[in-house]
């Protein structure tokens, strides 16, 4: 088994495409969310959700990964990676459930593979 490489990924882009080496490695891989700055209307709140579609399972609360604005504690949101695809989506939705689209955001993601 190799070493393993933890980097991180930080995006600003709805439509985003991990790294090939993430994606190729033959060690076990993980996705670690870290943090999300998001803007709403101009200020910025702790009910905005923001999900991802690298969350390889049945799609459990609309691949809900944590709220905006907040930080979680330590790295219990670590997700194993298990496929290969590259690409994956950032949607946001309000504490109802209905999307929407943050004036800007930055999310922070750490890498592990």
């Amino acid at each position: 088994m190799n070493n393993t490489v933890k980097t991180y990924y930080i995006t600003r882009d709805y439509e985003n495409e991990l790294p090939v080496q993430f994606c190729n490695s033959l060690n076990k891989r993980y996705i670690s969310f870290q943090y999300c700055r998001a803007t709403c209307n101009d200020y910025l709140d702790g009910e905005t959700e923001i999900h991802c579609d690298f969350i390889q399972r049945d799609n459990y609360c609309d691949s809900l990964v944590w709220y905006a604005n907040l930080t979680p504690p330590d790295d219990n949101r670590k997700y194993e990676y298990i496929g290969s695809k590259r690409k994956f989506n950032v949607w946001f939705t309000n504490a109802t459930g209905e999307e929407i689209k943050p004036d800007n955001f930055t999310l922070f993601l750490k890498l592990e593979y």
